[in-house]
């Protein structure tokens, strides 16, 4: 069967409950309203992603945890002109890797995936015991084979990127799961990639995975950064990619019969 590979945060999962989290925990500092806990959550997401990039393309990989609680500090600041408490500090990654909100139709399209046979990989930049629990917790997965000692199951995979030491989008991600595929299933088949991000479906593309773009809100996709380039398909939520995906195959299927 082929093998389709989803991006983890911001595709699979939305920080809602993160947003909250900080609301509460600084509403009576400063945070007037909950529009203001989405901006330093944007803010810090963003300086930490791009910290999290920059420290791989260095050579100095580490973790996006590490990072983001390192980042968490200074984007309070900024924005509230106080230091937090460690607590506080402590509260809001708890939040951030325990209590991640699934996307709308997320979970339904991992399950038919799954229903159609289909290879599926989850690359997270995230822990990935957090995202094996993310998927245990939603009924994804359900076996944790011996405690976890081996976070695959034969229906799921999971890449993390702390692994391999490199951040998306270097090829070496996309290469390691199309290596381990083939080594698995002895088969080599097509590969799809289904992500919100640009940039996470170019450096797929770039080692011959078909794209997919989770284009929620009408988002356009910067064509004029890829010179012109367009992804393979496209879904306004992760069960149409998934439909879009399963139509392709079936197309590809009757062609080759005929």
């Amino acid at each position: 069967m082929p093998t389709i590979a989803f991006d983890f945060l911001g595709t699979l999962v939305q920080f809602d409950n993160v947003i909250n989290a900080i609301w509460h925990t600084w509403e009576h500092a400063g945070l007037t309203h909950r529009e203001d806990a989405v901006t330093l959550f944007e803010e810090w997401y963003q300086t930490s992603s791009m910290t999290y990039l920059a420290a791989s393309h260095s050579g100095l990989y580490r973790s996006l945890l590490k990072i983001l609680r390192g980042t968490l500090t200074s984007s309070v600041y900024k924005q509230l002109g106080r230091l937090p408490l460690e607590q506080e500090v402590e509260l809001i990654i708890n939040t951030f890797r325990t209590d991640l909100t699934p996307s709308p139709c997320s979970l339904e399209a991992l399950q038919t995936a799954l229903r159609n046979g289909w290879n599926v990989w989850i690359i997270t930049q995230s822990d990935k015991m957090d995202t094996w629990n993310y998927l245990k917790k939603h009924n994804v997965i359900c076996d944790d084979h011996g405690n976890g000692s081996n976070l695959d199951d034969d229906r799921v995979w999971i890449m993390a990127c702390d692994e391999l030491e490199v951040a998306k989008p270097h090829p070496k991600v996309y290469a390691q799961v199309m290596r381990l595929t083939v080594r698995r299933t002895q088969k080599i088949e097509n590969f799809y990639m289904v992500s919100k991000h640009a940039w996470d479906l170019e450096g797929a593309r770039n080692i011959s995975m078909r794209t997919v773009y989770l284009s929620q809100q009408s988002s356009l996709y910067p064509t004029e950064v890829y010179d012109g380039k367009e992804p393979d398909l496209r879904g306004e939520s992760p069960m149409e990619c998934v439909n879009n995906v399963l139509h392709l195959e079936q197309s590809l299927k009757h062609h080759y019969l005929l």
